[in-house]
């Protein structure tokens, strides 16, 4: 039974994934950006709390290719859990643009790199797990994995003069690694091939409509040479609405995520697996205004619901919140952030940092 509960818990931690490095054609400058964020969360009569230090660098090494970087140092305490701290994995993705006559492709690779905080003890193990629900949200969900490898290819093709519509694919193998100290065989979450779909259509001169279909199949994940979870397909649907208003800008963002039923295998046949990863939706509203020349300010109000599954029980979650970006020098400026969140839990996030051009 213990075994169970371990992949069980292994299979809510997400995959980490690098950001996407270059997306277009027009030049872009070198960008790097750090910060702090606190974030806090009090469901089921316990509290948990993590103190993140994000650092993300994007460099434009010509004008097709580019290279970006993340990680993130983090701390996590709470009540009646044991305390994590540590580097997480880096990540790194690197990107290649190419023009086809009317069309754009990008070709790019994400890596992620296992340099973050791994072999946990039991304990620790146990607030990773927690941690990396993803109804709470924390910016750092996983400290640690294996190396991960992506390499995808998009295709974008206009439609029309005011339609475009891109196609994707990309593959992601997943390496072993150890997550709980003296284990005897490593586990190895299932690699994932993922396929997209979307367009974006101008609406008069103001505003933009996007929407895109991704669908995700999983392989079987592995402890040691033994197959022990089939997890089901992903389907994940995105709108979003986007509206330039003279200086200001109004974004309306809708998802939904759906996760196939999953299977354990035993002694040669598939039978049906605990529910670990929810369906759920969310929609945002936020409205950036220029408040000064220098200064902007963000106000976002959003929803939330994760439907039951066997380890938790449904939660819905409303989060209001504003941004402030203020602009110090053309190469330099700061940011903050504050969001509130009530339903089924409270929560807080407070969180700043600077941003350099170069």
């Amino acid at each position: 039974m213990r075994a169970l509960h371990l992949i069980l818990f292994l299979l809510i931690i997400p995959a980490a994934r690098a950001q996407d490095a270059y997306i277009g054609s027009a030049p872009r400058p070198t960008r790097i950006t750090t910060g702090a964020v606190y974030q806090q969360y009090a469901d089921a009569d316990s509290r948990l709390q993590q103190v993140s230090f994000p650092i993300t660098v994007f460099v434009p090494v010509s004008r097709p290719f580019a290279v970006s970087f993340t990680a993130s140092p983090a701390m996590v305490s709470g009540d009646a859990v044991a305390s994590l701290q540590g580097l997480s994995d880096a990540q790194i993705a690197l990107s290649y643009y190419q023009r086809m006559g009317a069309a754009s492709a990008v070709v790019s690779l994400s890596a992620n790199l296992p340099s973050g905080k791994r072999a946990l003890t039991q304990e620790e193990f146990e607030t990773s797990a927690l941690l990396s629900q993803n109804f709470y949200g924390f910016r750092l969900p996983v400290f640690g994995q294996g190396l991960n490898l992506s390499p995808g290819l998009t295709i974008a093709f206009p439609a029309g003069d005011q339609a475009v519509l891109g196609i994707g694919a990309s593959y992601q193998y997943r390496g072993s690694f150890e997550p709980l100290a003296g284990m005897s065989d490593t586990f190895k979450p299932g690699d994932e091939i993922l396929i997209t779909g979307g367009g974006d259509v101008r609406v008069g001169e103001a505003w933009a409509l996007s929407t895109d279909i991704t669908y995700t199949l999983y392989q079987a994940d592995r402890l040691g040479a033994i197959d022990v979870y089939e997890t089901g397909d992903q389907l994940a649907v995105s709108i979003q609405a986007l509206g330039n208003l003279g200086t200001n800008q109004l974004r309306v963002f809708g998802r939904f995520r759906n996760k196939g039923k999953s299977a354990l295998p035993v002694a040669g046949a598939s039978i049906p697996a605990p529910r670990t990863e929810p369906t759920q939706g969310r929609l945002l509203v936020s409205y950036r205004v220029r408040v000064l020349e220098t200064v902007y300010a963000t106000l976002i109000a959003q929803g939330r619901y994760f439907e039951a599954t066997d380890l938790y029980d449904a939660r819905g979650l409303f989060d209001i919140g504003a941004g402030q970006e203020f602009v110090i020098t053309p190469e330099v400026s700061l940011t903050s952030r504050f969001v509130y969140t009530f339903g089924s839990f409270p929560g807080v996030e407070i969180g700043g940092g600077l941003a350099f051009t170069l």
